[in-house]
């Protein structure tokens, strides 16, 4: 039964922290997902990157007040790591959630795991983050992988429900060309934010 546990916590984590392939978003929006839909699920969206890791704990879920709750017995609990996220521009917040600082995305997951460093490190890059506050008031969560779109692949860039093949090729003007679809993406998240103010 522990090994289940432990096993469905790793999916859980896999899929709220590596939506790292093209493919993945590009099946998100052929499904029917829209940009608009993302910024609707979320109370902010910012693009930036993450930073680090600020904490790695025990969750035992949150109080009626939004504080953690604590137990004796660990077993209880399920292993939580929280990242910062560097951001670099805030695109929707509308409740005025943003103060200056990294911004904190809390997570199941354990970096003794196997597979972190491997997924961790594929989940840096500038990315476009779909975020729900968290019950505490400080943290914040994602609804789903589709909400943490990463923006610099190696091959191929999620755009507007299109996989942009073989555009960045190693060598002179890679970082251009990946500066300039991240912008466009960009831009058509604050398109969607427009629509949904409407």
């Amino acid at each position: 039964m522990k090994n289940i546990h432990r096993t469905l916590i790793s999916i859980f984590f896999f899929a709220s922290l590596s939506a790292h392939s093209a493919e993945v978003a590009l099946t998100s929006v052929e499904s029917g997902t829209r940009l608009e839909d993302l910024v609707k699920d979320a109370d902010i969206v910012v693009a930036g990157e993450i930073s680090g890791i600020a904490n790695e704990f025990i969750l035992f879920g949150y109080d009626e007040n939004g504080n953690l709750k604590s137990k004796p017995d660990p077993r209880d609990g399920f292993p939580a790591i929280d990242f910062s996220i560097e951001v670099q521009e805030v695109i929707y917040d509308p409740r005025s959630l943003y103060r200056g600082d990294d911004l904190v995305y809390r997570s199941m997951g354990d970096t003794s795991w196997p597979s972190f460093t491997e997924v961790y490190d594929m989940r840096k890059g500038f990315s476009v983050f779909f975020l729900s506050l968290n019950p505490d008031g400080k943290t914040f969560g994602v609804r789903d992988s589709r909400h943490m779109i990463n923006l610099k692949f190696d091959n191929a860039h999620f755009m507007s429900g299109r996989k942009m093949e073989n555009l960045l090729v190693p060598g002179e003007g890679q970082g251009n060309l990946r500066e300039i679809y991240s912008r466009n993406f960009v831009d058509e998240v604050y398109d969607a934010v427009e629509n949904v103010s409407k």
